[in-house]
């Protein structure tokens, strides 16, 4: 599994490769209509022209099958950060309603 750490950014974040651990890549979750957008090679030589290509057929739509592995990761990432709050968040009003 890829580490993932925030940018800084909203919706970016680092993400390291799965080679080689000292390389990072950029991952941007806002580009491509929520697609994401990727600095690594495979993203930008491969998928990012078949997804610039047919930008006008995919209806502004969300498309997995242009995810790099590096992409999917941040996206996992931020699923499971926002779980996370959501679920702290119940915890804390159950606690709030056991106190009342």
């Amino acid at each position: 599994m890829n580490s993932v750490r925030p940018h800084g950014d909203f919706l970016r974040f680092y993400v390291t490769s799965s080679e080689n651990k000292d390389a990072e890549y950029l991952v941007d979750l806002d580009c491509y209509w929520g697609t994401g957008w990727c600095n690594c090679p495979h993203f930008k030589n491969r998928l990012e022209p078949k997804l610039a290509a047919m930008a006008l057929r995919l209806n502004h739509r969300i498309h997995h099958e242009f995810r790099c592995k590096h992409i999917r990761s941040a996206v996992l990432h931020l699923g499971q950060a926002l779980a996370d709050e959501l679920l702290r968040g119940k915890m804390k009003n159950k606690e709030n309603h056991e106190q009342s």
